[in-house]
Parts: structure tokens; sequence; C-alpha cells
């Protein structure tokens, strides 16, 4: 509390100013524990925290209405370890004509071989993670790629090994 206390002896503008430091801080607190733990209820955040669950309620609603908190999310060992055992390859696209990533992503939705898709910048447009039991089906996956959305360009990488 000596940090309000420093704060008092400037006046009154000071303790608005001071009050926003301490809201910013318990929300970078608040996120903090958040993101070592999604699943933290709002009662064990308010315990670590030292505030009522209702102050923890109040900010964590406040963060997710102004996106500051967009969604919760599970993180796993690591996306390729979990695919395993698989052969997996990255897909360099390159887009034709009025091709778009949200076409592509739509028009993949469906395919389980396809994990992730993130879009890139330089010489490629987007690269796609994918995986299949045999490197035959990966290469069999080709096609339907590049028959999902227009393609100019399509270029596979096995990957070879996980360190």
């Amino acid at each position: 509390m000596s940090f309000l206390t420093n704060c008092q002896r400037q006046g009154d503008g000071a303790i608005i100013l001071c009050r926003k430091a301490m809201i910013q801080n318990l929300d970078e607190q608040i996120l903090g524990h958040l993101k070592q733990n999604a699943r933290m209820s709002f009662s064990e955040l308010a315990t670590k925290l030292n505030v009522s669950r209702a102050t923890i309620q109040n900010h964590v609603s406040r963060m997710e209405d102004n996106k500051t908190i967009q969604r919760y999310t599970v993180i796993l060992r690591s996306d390729i370890e979990v695919l395993s055992p698989c052969e997996h390859a990255f897909f360099f696209i390159k887009f034709s004509g009025e091709a778009s990533l949200q076409k592509l992503r739509d028009d993949l939705s469906g395919m389980q071989e396809v994990h992730d898709i993130w879009a890139i910048a330089g010489e490629w447009d987007c690269i796609i993670l994918a995986a299949a039991p045999t490197l035959k089906a990966l290469n069999d996956l080709r096609p339907k790629i590049k028959h999902a959305a227009e393609i100019e360009r399509m270029e596979t990488r096995p990957i070879l090994d996980i360190a």
C-alpha cells in the first residue's frame, strides 16, 4: 500500500493516475497467471493476488470485452509431436488470381490431414502443415490442396527429423 500512499501525497490528479497504474498492474498479473494456466478459477486468482473474486471477474470481463483476452486455448507438447507417428510436410503456397487465405482455410477445413495454415511474408503467400500416415498419402494430398483454391505454385517439403 506504500504505492498508493506515495501517490496521495502528490495530489488528487496523481491518485487517479496511480489508480490506473494499479489497475494495469493487476491486469498484467491476471494475464500472467492465465498464460500459465488458462483454467485457473477466479477464486484461485483472487487468493493469489489478494483481491476479491468479484474484482478478478470484473477485470477479466473487461479484458474479454476490449479483446485484450481474445480466447482461451490448450497448448500441446508440440503440435508435431502430437501428430506422430505420421509423416509430416510443409506445403508452401503461392496464390494466383483472386485466391485468398480465408477461401483456402474454408476449402481445407474438412481435411483431417491439414493441421495449420499460416499467412507469411515473402515469396510464398502461406504455409500449410499437414500430416498423413505415409509419404504416399502426403503426396496424394497435393492435388487436393492445389484444387482447393486458385494456386499458382506449390512446393512440398517433408519434415525429415524433429529435434
